[in-house]
């Protein structure tokens, strides 16, 4: 932008305008027959014109330096969290654990308050990507409120069923959290949001899989809230949506060895607390013992 250009500009063109128009008037005529009149008035527009595109290319040019700085926050912070659980995992020492964990949350910390103050900036310019990373990062914190706010921004911001599913399921997932915002009925409301939104799509392999994903979600959040005949149902249409796929699909294979890996490993724990408490239960009574108090 011309540096000789700045917003004030425009009210000395307003006054400018006027002042040609008042002389126009004195002399009683028309001020747009007048011919040195009218070539001020071209001018002085075109002035106005130039002012306004350079001032669009600047916010524009502005957006797009914030947007970058933004997504290298978000790739700063997600590199954190991945350095973070690799390097937790070669610490034995407590105090070393401590901290590193000290001081790999406060860099954290800072990363995710500038990236706010980013996000907020660029209001509506923000993709719903990128609203999902802080939410994310929110419900890490135990943030739940902002959280919240953060996955409904994720929504708005969605361009396409896939973002809008993902949206959907982050959601369900939080209302299901033992947080102050836990509500089932929300939840569910929300996990069948997320898989209504692919329902319109092709029904590509993709699709299904995204379908297939939210069941699982949901299922796993019934059962952990002690919901299990929900949750097993849920479980059951996952598997289906997954074997749905093309035989030739990787994914296919991956997701219904996960989900069945998943679904073993919690029978196994299942029946060995009910063969802990069926123990429990048929344990002989010791005679010697004095009875219960009254």
């Amino acid at each position: 932008m011309d540096p000789a250009t700045t917003p004030t500009d425009i009210n000395q063109i307003r006054d400018q305008l006027g002042k040609l128009q008042a002389a126009a008037a004195k002399r009683h005529k028309q001020w747009y027959r007048q011919p040195a009149t009218f070539l001020s008035f071209v001018a002085i527009v075109a002035s106005l014109i130039t002012f306004l595109i350079s001032q669009r290319s600047q916010d524009t040019q502005d957006i797009l330096a914030r947007k970058q700085q933004l997504e290298t926050l978000l790739v700063n912070i997600v590199d954190l969290q991945n350095d973070f659980n690799n390097t937790m995992k070669t610490l034995t020492d407590p105090q070393q654990r401590q901290q590193y964990n000290s001081m790999q949350n406060t860099k954290r910390l800072i990363l995710l308050e500038e990236a706010e103050t980013l996000m907020d900036r660029l209001g509506d310019n923000v993709e719903a990507s990128e609203y999902s990373v802080i939410a994310n990062e929110m419900v890490m914190d135990s943030n739940f409120t902002k959280a919240e706010v953060c996955f409904n921004n994720e929504l708005r911001a969605a361009r396409d069923n896939v973002s809008k599913s993902t949206a959907y399921r982050f959601l369900g997932g939080l209302y299901f959290m033992p947080s102050p915002l836990k509500n089932f009925d929300l939840g569910r409301k929300d996990f069948q949001s997320a898989i209504d939104a692919m329902k319109s799509s092709s029904g590509d392999d993709y699709s299904k899989y995204c379908m297939g994903n939210s069941c699982e979600a949901w299922g796993w959040a019934e059962e952990n809230n002690g919901f299990k005949p929900q949750g097993d149902k849920l479980l059951a249409q996952a598997m289906g949506y997954y074997n749905q796929l093309s035989p030739a699909n990787p994914l296919r294979q991956w997701a219904v060895e996960a989900l069945s890996s998943e679904i073993n490993a919690m029978r196994q724990i299942q029946n060995q607390n009910d063969a802990r408490n069926q123990a429990i239960l048929d344990r002989p009574l010791d005679a010697s013992a004095p009875p219960p108090a009254q």
